[in-house]
């Protein structure tokens, strides 16, 4: 974005931290940054993207929620972009080999069993 709207004290590209309801009692902080602002008449809604482990999220944050936000400080420490992409792909990389090896297994079960329960044999 060329220009950011200042919600308050929050504007969009704000890193910020989130605290979320796991479950029971617990909460969790996550780092994260404002990505968006929804406007709506009734329930005006921050839109934070946060890591959580190597999954990116989205969490929606209005009056209804049990999720908190505040502007992350100078003395947090921010997890490294190029470390959190290069996770990203590893774990990418890791779902097409399972993927790949579930197609290997797919088709070996079909070319040897697929005769025993009614299917033809691969060619």
């Amino acid at each position: 974005m060329r220009t950011a709207k200042v919600i308050d004290q929050y504007k969009i590209g704000d890193h910020v931290k989130i605290l979320k309801k796991k479950y029971s009692d617990n909460y969790e902080s996550y780092h994260g940054i404002l990505v968006g602002f929804d406007d709506f008449k009734s329930k005006p809604t921050l839109i934070v993207a946060y890591l959580d482990y190597n999954e990116l999220k989205f969490e929606y944050i209005n009056d209804d929620c049990k999720t908190e936000v505040c502007i992350a400080n100078e003395h947090d420490t921010f997890i490294d972009g190029n470390n959190i992409l290069e996770r990203m792909q590893n774990d990418y990389l890791k779902k097409i080999a399972e993927a790949e090896e579930m197609q290997r297994k797919l088709t070996y079960f079909r070319e040897k069993f697929g005769h025993l329960i009614g299917g033809k044999k691969s060619e």
